[in-house]
Order: structure tokens, then sequence, then C-alpha cells
């Protein structure tokens, strides 16, 4: 399995830089892409979550937009 999230430390003096793997729709209609993306950190009001698990049900594939 791919690792889906690499955290690195540009340097003792530099901000952490979080490094995460996305699955994007670059357009509508159009399939999936995976893209590293920089991942800011959580602003004063915001928490970052670790998701583990997801899924997806039948019905999202077949109902239209």
């Amino acid at each position: 399995m791919q690792e889906l999230q690499r955290t690195t430390r540009e340097s003792k003096h530099a901000t952490e830089r979080t490094a995460i793997l996305a699955a994007v729709v670059p357009e509508k209609a159009h399939p999936f892409v995976l893209e590293e993306l920089d991942l800011d950190e959580p602003r004063e009001d915001e928490v970052l979550v670790r998701v583990v698990a997801t899924g997806i049900c039948h019905t999202d594939l077949t109902t239209p937009i």
C-alpha cells in the first residue's frame, strides 16, 4: 500500500511542511489524478484530522449530479 502522507522538516528554523498525496478531479466528468500537494498548517480556528478509512456507497456511483 502506498504511503499517503509524508511529513518533512525543511530546517530547524523553518515551519513544518506536510506533503500529502491527494486524489484530485481536475475537471467535471474526468477521472481522479493523484497529485502531491503541500498542506498548510491549520489556522488558529481550525484542526487537522487524520482520516484512516473511508467508504463509498454504490448509490454514490449511480446517482446523477
